[in-house]
């Protein structure tokens, strides 16, 4: 046998193919990133000023609000404006700490990092200058990881707490920048006095999600059939009381941006009357509950509830104690009208979820005795005779959304 290769004609090569964004006649969109809400952007190239009676103390490249990144540097200057005479020690300190309080758990604080640095001493001054200098720079690092005493962590981001009402579980990880100001006493000149200077600093550590959500571009079954490698499904079912089947679908890839638009395709399938009964009922409380202009013979509002949720743990002494916000709301279609006659439901409803503008800062975290997690929910409620159905699923939030260049 003859081993080599067959003959080709020029003619039957030709050059690369014409590549576009756009579809062209009889191609179909199988997947595409929705386009996002929020954007890293270019880094603040202002200063932050604090003024003290006496003192200002500027942070460098910052905006309205000091604010640093993963491994952050701290550089600012410290300006003393009066009496630097009797100046005779000034030092700057970085320092952070998680403190959690329970009713349940206690009360714990646990150290995450201290960094000092003396920025003048009149006692180790080198220079005849008789007094402090009037400006004093200084710069510290934000380090990457902590220990605890029991493992090593990632750096927690700046978080506090936020839930509605009288909570017994309060959290905090928080970040200030202290200066220390030494000086003699005015009339007794072997005594000094101290003066303290503290600012809150937030530390934002930025993560970018790998990939974009997936965006439904026709109907969202049919996007999951021709693509389903972006998606992922859950499967969750009611009790004999309510006996129901849902099949939930949501981007495969849990991770998101806190300004992500999360879609969401859901179907729900039931050969119990139970279900018939409860949306034609409530389709006519709804109606009844409507102005006569404003009823719809072909929609009512829907049953089931998706939203965000995210929830704080603290863990003391062998107890753990949780509470939950939610942060965000799904945008849920009117479902189908049906009937009592007939004799199987089946229906499928798209929609959408995201966080509520600003009520988070920060993705999800484990420090020390604290962490912090989100989940997507999807709760389907039958009525007060009946527990909601519940299916939660994990996800995580980092501060920033995947954007094509």
């Amino acid at each position: 046998m003859d081993p080599s290769p067959p003959e080709y004609s020029g003619d039957l090569l030709c050059g690369s193919p014409e590549y576009s964004p756009c579809i062209s006649e009889g191609e179909v969109l199988l997947y595409a990133s929705c386009p996002t809400r929020r954007s890293e952007g270019p880094s603040p190239t202002g200063v932050y000023t604090k003024v003290f009676d006496s003192t200002n103390v500027t942070l460098f490249n910052q905006g309205d609000e000091p604010s640093y990144d993963r491994q952050g540097n701290v550089q600012g200057s410290v300006a003393i404006l009066k009496c630097r005479e009797r100046v005779q020690k000034v030092e700057a300190l970085l320092e952070g700490w998680i403190e959690t309080r329970s009713l349940d758990a206690g009360a714990s604080e646990t150290a995450i990092f201290k960094h000092e640095a003396t920025l003048w001493d009149a006692a180790e001054s080198t220079t005849q200058q008789s007094s402090c200098p009037d400006a004093l720079d200084f710069s510290f690092t934000f380090p990457s990881t902590f220990h605890d005493g029991k493992e090593t962590s990632p750096l927690p981001p700046s978080y506090s707490s936020a839930f509605f009402g009288m909570s017994d579980l309060n959290a905090r990880c928080t970040y200030q920048l202290r200066i220390v100001i030494t000086r003699r006493a005015k009339t007794l000149k072997l005594f000094t006095k101290a003066q303290v200077l503290t600012l809150h600093v937030n530390y934002h550590p930025r993560t970018t999600t790998s990939n974009g959500v997936c965006a439904m571009q026709n109907s969202a079954l049919a996007d999951i059939k021709l693509a389903p490698q972006p998606w992922s499904q859950h499967s969750f079912s009611g009790e004999s009381s309510f006996p129901i089947q849902c099949e939930f679908f949501m981007p495969a890839l849990k991770v998101f941006g806190i300004g992500d638009i999360i879609p969401f395709h859901i179907q729900i399938s039931s050969r119990s009357p139970s279900l018939q009964h409860l949306l034609h009922n409530h389709q006519q409380q709804q109606q009844q509950q409507q102005p006569a202009s404003s009823r719809s013979p072909t929609t009512t509002h829907p049953l089931i509830r998706i939203y965000l949720k995210r929830v704080a743990t603290v863990t003391y002494r062998d107890k753990s104690v949780s509470r939950f916000q939610v942060i965000g709301k799904g945008d849920v279609p009117p479902l189908p009208v049906t009937t009592d006659s007939e004799p199987e439901l089946s229906f499928s409803i798209s929609g959408t979820v995201c966080c509520t503008d600003d009520i988070i800062q920060v993705g999800g975290f484990h420090a020390a005795n604290l962490s912090v997690h989100d989940y997507l929910v999807v709760e389907i409620a039958p009525g007060d005779a009946c527990h909601p159905i519940r299916c939660q699923i994990p996800v995580r939030f980092v501060m920033d959304s995947f954007r094509e260049e």
